[in-house]
């Protein structure tokens, strides 16, 4: 049902709403970087490299938003280099590359 989840969230369009997924992302999705199968940890990588985070040099946005988004880039840097599968870090590696 996770796998499902992921799937299906990392397709949809969240542009206009990117503000709110930040919150989301940090609360239902980041969460799965440390699942115990490897199948679900990739997809919650992917999926969170599909969502757009916005950027903090293009408008002003909260502290508490700039606060989030770095933690969840230095989470997305940790688990590109220190998980235990070696899949999981190349798809991490190859989203921060594009």
């Amino acid at each position: 049902m996770v796998i499902l989840a992921l799937k299906t969230l990392s397709i949809f369009d969240f542009s206009e709403y990117a503000m709110c997924l930040v919150y989301f992302i940090e609360k239902s999705v980041l969460d799965f970087l440390d699942d115990e199968n490897p199948q679900i940890r990739k997809l919650a990588m992917q999926t969170c490299c599909t969502l757009h985070l916005p950027s903090t040099n293009q408008m002003q946005i909260s502290y508490n938003i700039k606060r989030i988004i770095n933690k969840l880039l230095h989470r997305f840097f940790v688990t590109a280099t220190t998980d235990n599968e070696n899949r999981i870090r190349v798809t991490m590696l190859k989203h921060l590359n594009s």
